[in-house]
């Protein structure tokens, strides 16, 4: 009978280890991406494009609207917006986070305002947008790697107005 109990206690430790091991997994991975996203999210904001995409893979997918871009795409996609974008802010919040192993899908809310310089009429508005995005990131000999990028939802208004790229 005591080795049943002894047996039962330390598989309840072992348990309550391993839960506090894979917490401690979670927590450190979440505190170097959200790293990762502060400075993401600087570079956004300086017109940084090198640096916003600093942290992918060579090979990192990115998903919009069901259609799948390279980085070499979504680089120049971020330069032609930059030309009409002015005053920048932009935030990051990672909403929910997996960890197994080398392996973390998140799910990521990035909000971002900018004025828009519309070039026909020279006229400044505000855009404002939010996206939902589900990305997959990798842990590399280099640190963490995004791999995969799917936008979930864009939320997007200009003046207040709803938007539509």
């Amino acid at each position: 009978m005591r080795s049943a109990r002894t047996i039962l206690v330390v598989v309840g430790c072992t348990m309550m280890l391993a839960g506090a091991v894979g917490a401690d997994q979670t927590s450190e991975t979440r505190k170097a991406i959200s790293a990762l996203y502060r400075r993401r999210t600087a570079a956004f904001v300086r017109k940084d494009v090198d640096g916003v995409f600093a942290d992918c893979t060579p090979d990192c997918v990115i998903t919009t609207d069901g259609k799948q871009h390279s980085l070499t795409q979504e680089r120049e996609n971020l330069k032609r917006m930059y030309q009409a974008m002015q005053d920048i802010k932009s935030t990051t919040t990672i909403q929910q986070m997996r960890v197994t192993g080398n392996t973390s899908i998140i799910t990521a809310i990035h909000h971002a305002s900018a004025k828009l310089l519309i070039p026909q009429t020279r006229a400044k508005k505000q855009l404002v947008a939010t996206e939902v995005d589900r990305e997959t990131w990798i842990k590399t000999s280099k640190g963490w790697r995004e791999k995969y990028n799917q936008e979930m939802s864009l939320q997007m208004t200009l003046d207040g107005k709803p938007f539509k790229q």
